[in-house]
């Protein structure tokens, strides 16, 4: 794949079909994403809040440790100012 367009053999999917530049609406006529869109039959989430809880509870690990850390920061430097 050519990292410019001057050069020779550049991919039409990175230059675009006119080689104008990136296509990037070229993705829409892709035959696996347009079976996605015709067949319709995908089952709905089971779960559809899951990420968003999944995210809440990384974020709330992420702040427990933070104070857990902070508190042994603040031991280690009062032992070491005794």
């Amino acid at each position: 794949m050519a990292a410019y367009p001057h050069e020779h053999g550049a991919n039409l999917d990175v230059m675009g079909k006119n080689r104008d530049g990136i296509n990037r609406l070229w993705l829409h006529d892709c035959p696996v994403l347009r079976t996605f869109t015709i067949d319709g039959g995908v089952a709905p989430a089971v779960r559809p809040e899951a990420p968003r809880y999944l995210g809440l509870a990384l974020i709330g690990t992420g702040i427990v440790s933070l104070f857990i850390a902070l508190s042994e920061y603040r031991w280690l430097v009062r032992y070491l100012w005794s």
